[in-house]
């Protein structure tokens, strides 16, 4: 526990040092916002969130749980909030016990998430193996090698096959709860559930690049947008699975300012100003979707 609480207070200090180093450049910047692009970032985010839930929903259903949709969202952004609490087991537990409520056995909504994190991450790393060729640094290289990074794409595909992905799950389960389930899941339905987290991983880089558009208005290489969305990916899945930082706080926030720096040559201070920022508005929106789930009935 102290060397995690080093970590973090290591990461406040950097992030908090580079506002402080650059508070005169900061102070300076003609931010001067575009509330259209705020606006439009904030549909997207919001729209990209329900339908993060309704994935979720949708894998539910496949394991042969027919949970209405609004009750999944209300229960999906109820637990999600939890996971700013310390540890990274409550949203878990939570959906475990309100979806008992529902009459979803405790192994099966496990399964779900487990299955959930794990396309989740699979397709991220997909996505950012197409985003690497927008990158400027490996664009200008055009090293031979690179290309056997995108061999990643069959083995991702094939680790998902449901001869690896069931008896995986399996075992995970049985670690946790020590319960045995034979988790059925056809290879289209997990293929359909890639491609459909791939399209929100994409919507996420877009959202994103409406927001810092909305404030940041120097120069950015081409294609922005899809290396914009890399940077997204790589920074939420660091910190998802760094178990001392809760939601990945300041974990995210850290590879966010060093792949601005060396992807879009962000400065230090500004890439640390629009991080912070782009956490407020995403903690925005997720209040806003538990807002927008107690008005479905």
């Amino acid at each position: 526990h102290i060397f995690q609480a080093a970590v973090l207070l290591a990461i406040a200090y950097f992030l908090g040092s580079n506002l402080y180093v650059n508070w005169q450049e900061l102070i300076s910047y003609d931010w001067d916002p575009d509330v259209c692009l705020l606006l439009l970032s904030l549909f997207l985010t919001v729209g990209g969130g329900l339908l993060v839930a309704l994935g979720w929903s949708y894998i539910l259903r496949v394991m042969g749980q027919r949970v209405p949709h609004p009750r999944i969202l209300r229960i999906y952004y109820l637990t999600e909030l939890a996971k700013y609490l310390p540890l990274k087991i409550w949203t878990a537990v939570g959906r475990v016990i309100m979806l008992q409520k529902e009459g979803v056995p405790i192994v099966v909504t496990a399964a779900s998430v487990l299955a959930m994190l794990i396309i989740l991450a699979v397709s991220g790393v997909l996505v950012v193996l197409l985003t690497l060729p927008a990158w400027p640094t490996l664009a200008a290289a055009r090293h031979p090698r690179m290309l056997y990074l995108f061999l990643l794409l069959p083995l991702g595909l094939l680790v998902l096959h449901p001869r690896i992905f069931e008896p995986v799950l399996s075992w995970l389960l049985k670690k946790i709860d020590h319960v045995s389930l034979k988790v059925r899941l056809r290879y289209s339905h997990i293929l359909l559930l890639v491609l459909y987290w791939c399209g929100l991983w994409l919507l996420k880089g877009v959202a994103t690049y409406f927001l810092l558009r909305a404030v940041y208005h120097d120069a950015l290489p081409p294609f922005s947008w899809l290396i914009l969305t890399g940077i997204m990916v790589i920074s939420w899945i660091v910190g998802a699975i760094t178990p001392f930082a809760p939601a990945g706080l300041g974990i995210t926030e850290l590879f966010m300012v060093l792949l601005f720096g060396s992807l879009l040559s962000i400065d230090a201070g500004i890439a640390t100003a629009f991080a912070i920022f782009n956490r407020v508005w995403s903690i925005l929106a997720e209040l806003i979707c538990v807002g927008v789930t107690f008005r479905l009935k």
